[in-house]
């Protein structure tokens, strides 16, 4: 089975991933596109928002992200295509990282991120494909017991996010996130990760390992 799960900050999407792997055992292996992204920032020595606004334009970069790359791909047990390296935006980076995760034979997948639903569609990969969403305002209590902050602050800093993420998404994929035919769309305002989480691998009808 692959299952992804996108979200916006704050619905609990790694969580709620984290809770699943953990339910389905080792025989999966996950991708979390933030934990890619962050690898490749702290490589570089950056924030993970200004490693995206550098990256294809620095070839140093483009060559420390190519070398984590190759380390992800020998993790997941897959091999990348040549198109992966010459490729300069870190976002199709991933997707290449992604669809040769997907494309694996007998793949046993979960994917946190924006495009795993996106690239499982475009290819016709059979997949599970879920959405969480909640309330900003709980999305922005949520961040700030995990990473601090003033709550008003951070609550503009997420409204900020989605409508950057919403207007990269349509820039890179020509579509809507929103709009994708998702199997499943979670609220988690008011459920706990572990109730999400048992929710989806209910829906899904994925026995457990």
């Amino acid at each position: 089975m692959i299952l992804t799960i996108s979200g916006f900050a704050g619905t609990g999407k790694s969580t709620v991933l984290d809770l699943i792997h953990a339910r389905l055992g080792n025989n999966y292996t996950c991708i979390h596109s933030g934990n890619v992204f962050r690898a490749w920032a702290q490589r570089c020595e950056l924030d993970v928002r200004e490693f995206a606004l550098r990256a294809p334009g620095d070839e140093h970069m483009l060559a420390v992200i190519n070398a984590v790359m190759d380390e992800q791909a020998a993790a997941l047990g897959i091999e990348l295509p040549a198109e992966a390296s010459s490729e300069r935006d870190p976002d199709h980076k991933l997707d290449w990282l992604t669809k040769a995760a997907m494309l694996k034979p007998g793949a046993r997948l979960l994917v946190e991120g924006r495009s795993g639903a996106f690239l499982a569609l475009k290819l016709a990969i059979p997949a599970f494909n879920v959405r969480l969403v909640a309330h900003p305002r709980e999305c922005a209590s949520r961040v700030v017991a995990r990473e601090g902050g003033d709550f008003n602050g951070q609550l503009e800093r997420i409204q900020r996010r989605e409508e950057e993420n919403r207007a990269r998404f349509r820039h890179l994929y020509k579509c809507d996130l929103e709009r994708l035919p998702y199997d499943l769309v979670v609220d988690t305002t008011e459920r706990t990760p572990q109730q999400v989480a048992q929710y989806i691998l209910d829906t899904c009808g994925q026995p457990i390992d």
